[in-house]
């Protein structure tokens, strides 16, 4: 890229101390190192250079020529800057709409966890009152069968009572006569 900037200003250094030819020959030299690198920038130069020195030599039809050379590359050197300026905001256009689906992924994501958090805890609730509702039946059960045992057990020691009652009182009944 360097050998393309030091023939233009070569060119213009022969220029400036009037080697004219030698001028042209690095101008020149310059626009084909420009095309073999793909440097506008070095080609719109040395153009530019060329049609000022053929239209300082009153040579109009070589200035002309070179001058429609640097309108044609500088035409392309805009084009190319407006295509990369628009490729650019595509881009950016692009990269700001990824940006939005994260952020409402992102926001989607969290929801989610709030909702699965929400879920645990609900099954961890239902899980807690199903073991105290368990609890409850089998401390229900246990206290109705003792209660049960004791229940027969009074029952037993009443009709023992009874029995002893019934046996006091055929033994009065025969003390009494």
């Amino acid at each position: 890229r360097n050998i393309g900037l030091i023939n233009i200003k070569l060119g213009a250094l022969y220029n400036a101390n009037g080697y004219k030819n030698k001028a042209k020959d690095a101008f020149l030299k310059a626009t084909t190192i420009g095309t073999s690198i793909d440097s506008k920038k070095y080609e719109l130069l040395a153009y530019q250079s060329l049609y000022k020195m053929y239209k300082d030599e009153g040579k109009l039809d070589k200035a002309l020529s070179y001058l429609e050379l640097y309108k044609a590359v500088q035409d392309s050197f805009q084009h190319e800057e407006v295509k990369i300026k628009v490729e650019d905001y595509q881009i950016a256009l692009e990269l700001k709409e990824k940006e939005q689906e994260i952020s409402v992924l992102d926001i989607e994501n969290k929801k989610g966890k709030k909702q699965r958090n929400l879920l645990v805890l609900g099954i961890a609730s239902l899980l807690v009152l199903l073991f105290t509702i368990v609890l409850m039946y089998r401390l229900r059960n246990k206290t109705l069968k003792k209660l049960s045992i004791e229940q027969q057990h009074t029952n037993q020691l009443l009709a023992e009572k009874e029995g002893l009652l019934n046996e006091l009182e055929q033994k009065n009944i025969h003390l009494i006569h």
